[in-house]
């Protein structure tokens, strides 16, 4: 990768939508509709205090991948890591493509039904160790691990922080037209697989510099099971799966929060034991990044307690994996520069409701699709998380499409779209984050994946006119 290609590309970006704060008057939607200000540009002041105040409100974002780096750092210390990676490129050694396989299923298909991409991004540099030494070049790599979060994301089916949010604001139902969510996943990810595995050309080397990944000085040290630190890797992946996951507005299961009523209830002689032993804590289903973090934390201590890893070289080995990702928990944070500059406003006005409006007013003259589509290709070059695009725009589309007949439609345009422009933009964190822990050129990825991009757009205006016919 040429050096700051990342930072460059974010960099122009950034100073695109800086021009265009000076052109394009700021509005906004009051009550569904649109009013039209003055435009407000940002200014030399806001040019440098802008990026600055992005990482300040994503902090929480690159102490996430941090600790994400300190976590394959201590397991690469315990030299069980290098065996658990060891282990699957040797059973899978001639079976290249199935593991390519097995990995966009499990990171697609959980992403689908969860939405949970910052929870599968621990799991990621595992699978990228393991396809990169079977072989796999770097792109294949990417987009069968992150390029699968994303797909997953594009054909969500249950997934809360995308269909979840707009089941709640266009009052649909869970199961709102699922079997064909599902076809639609379903040909997405066979698109994905067929991508990434048809004619691939494998790389066999002895020696392959894998991130987080050190054979030379810590494969012999150990000689335990890989076990004990899948298990907790898999602990993990269930406890995070299902603390983050809402389960009353996804599916109206209050399980979790009436245990939690009846944990912070607890008393003895008055005294409120479990509270404050555990301390603060949120009900499963509200558990967020900041939660994460803790839960890393503590599968950390507990893999370096679970190998015998004296407490310097934890310390040693959290700061060197952190270390290694540093770069990516930057560009991860500064991904967000655009969102800040287009939701940062006091006033609550930007240029994306403006650009929104040129095309919304049309709502009921043509096609809803043509109407949407653009809507969300717009949002998705603003916005990069997905619940603001919904927060943002719900009420107005609710107003401007006056028959609920059309929500579901609406709402599968939405994600679509939004899922396809999440490959190609540097808005993208989940991107950003593989390109820079790859050191993959930006330039040279949208070379490699805009024709599954395209093949993508076109499964998804089949399912538009599908909807539009049974609606």
């Amino acid at each position: 990768m040429k050096k700051k290609n990342l930072l460059k590309v974010i960099g122009v970006y950034f100073l695109i939508v800086v021009v265009l704060t000076w052109i394009i008057p700021a509005g906004s939607y009051q009550a569904g509709k649109f009013v039209k200000d003055a435009t407000s540009p940002v200014g030399i002041l806001d040019f440098f205090r802008i990026p600055l105040t992005t990482l300040t409100n994503y902090a929480n974002y690159g102490i996430l991948i941090l600790l994400i780096g300190g976590l394959y750092g201590v397991m690469n210390r315990t030299g069980a890591y290098s065996k658990l990676v060891s282990h699957f490129t040797k059973k899978y050694a001639k079976k290249e493509k199935t593991f390519a396989i097995i990995s966009i299923l499990f990171f697609s298909i959980l992403s689908s039904v969860s939405g949970l991409s910052f929870v599968l991004l621990i799991f990621v540099p595992l699978f990228m160790a393991i396809l990169l030494r079977l072989g796999y070049k770097k792109l294949p790599t990417l987009m069968a691990t992150i390029g699968a979060i994303l797909a997953g994301n594009a054909a969500s089916t249950y997934g809360f922080n995308i269909v979840g949010y707009l089941n709640y604001y266009f009052e649909l139902d869970i199961n709102s037209y699922i079997l064909l969510k599902v076809l639609f996943f379903a040909v997405v990810v066979a698109l994905l697989i067929f991508f990434v595995t048809k004619n691939e050309k494998l790389e066999k080397k002895n020696q392959i510099d894998i991130p987080l990944l050190d054979d030379d000085h810590y494969a012999h040290k150990s000689t335990k099971s890989y076990a004990p630190m899948l298990i907790v890797l898999a602990f993990v992946l269930v406890l995070l799966g299902v603390a983050c996951y809402n389960w009353t507005y996804a599916i109206n299961y209050k399980g979790f929060e009436e245990l939690y009523e009846k944990m912070v209830a607890l008393k003895i002689n008055g005294y409120p034991l479990l509270k404050n032993i555990i301390g603060n804590f949120s009900p499963f289903g509200y558990w967020n990044v900041t939660e994460m973090n803790i839960v890393l934390l503590i599968a950390t201590a507990l893999i370096a307690w679970l190998y015998s890893v004296k407490f310097e070289d934890y310390i040693d080995a959290l700061k060197d994996g952190a270390k290694q990702v540093l770069p990516v928990a930057f560009y991860v944070m500064l991904a967000s520069v655009i969102t800040s500059v287009i939701l940062g406003s006091s006033t609550g006005t930007s240029i994306y409701f403006t650009m929104v409006n040129w095309i919304l007013p049309h709502a009921g003259k043509v096609a809803n699709v043509i109407v949407m589509f653009p809507i969300s290709i717009i949002s998705g070059a603003f916005i990069n998380e997905f619940p603001y695009f919904v927060n943002y725009m719900a009420t107005n589309l609710t107003t401007a499409f006056t028959h609920d007949t059309v929500y579901p439609l609406l709402a599968f345009v939405m994600q679509s779209a939004h899922g396809m422009m999440m490959f190609l933009l540097p808005t993208s964190a989940l991107l950003i984050a593989g390109l820079s822990y790859l050191k993959v050129s930006f330039i040279d990825w949208i070379k490699y994946a805009w024709k599954y991009v395209l093949g993508m757009g076109i499964a998804s205006v089949i399912v538009y006119i599908i909807l539009s016919i049974m609606i």
